[in-house]
């Protein structure tokens, strides 16, 4: 596979989406190591304006935080993706992170900020569960891990009603809105 992403840097000087679309189909095949490879190798060929590059560094992070790198290592890669671009996908994923291990104040933040950003147009990628209902999920743990019940009644409520969601995570916030009026009554 090394050789294909030399052969594709050898040919591709003017275009690097031949490179990024290889280490996209390594992603899709779990094939995270190659996939953090090409990802990088994207990044390494500049052209920051590039849709294709704040992407490539938010997979960094992903593909980092699949191979299970140490928590510092992909969270600096989504800071940088965050940095290059303002999208809430990598803000979404260290909230998530840090709501995993303990820190809901800080998650309470970042997926509050992120949520207070706009969704990128149509034609730009995005992460649709991220934007669709996610973020607002992680918010919403976030905020009834803080006591901050009537918000993350609200949040949940909010996924609940969401048109298009999995019917798993409509299960979810609705038995988590089932708990906050259990806790409130009491």
């Amino acid at each position: 596979m090394k050789l294909c992403f030399l052969a594709l840097l050898i040919t591709s000087h003017v275009s690097s989406t031949p490179i990024f679309e290889l280490a996209q189909k390594h992603a899709q095949a779990n094939e995270y190591a190659l996939a953090l490879d090409g990802f990088q190798k994207r990044v390494a060929l500049g052209n920051e304006e590039s849709p294709e590059f704040s992407f490539s560094l938010y997979n960094i992070g992903l593909m980092q935080e699949a191979l299970h790198a140490d928590p510092t290592v992909f969270i600096e890669s989504y800071n940088r993706a965050f940095l290059s671009k303002q999208k809430a996908e990598p803000l979404f994923r260290i909230a998530n992170y840090h709501l995993k291990n303990g820190n809901a104040a800080l998650a309470y933040v970042l997926s509050q900020y992120a949520l207070s950003l706009p969704e990128p147009p149509p034609q730009q990628w995005k992460d649709a569960a991220i934007h669709d209902y996610a973020l607002l999920n992680t918010f919403a743990f976030a905020a009834f891990s803080m006591g901050k019940t009537a918000e993350a009644k609200d949040a949940f409520l909010k996924v609940f009603l969401k048109p298009n969601i999995p019917p798993q995570v409509r299960k979810e916030a609705s038995l988590n809105l089932e708990l906050i009026d259990k806790q409130l009554r009491k």
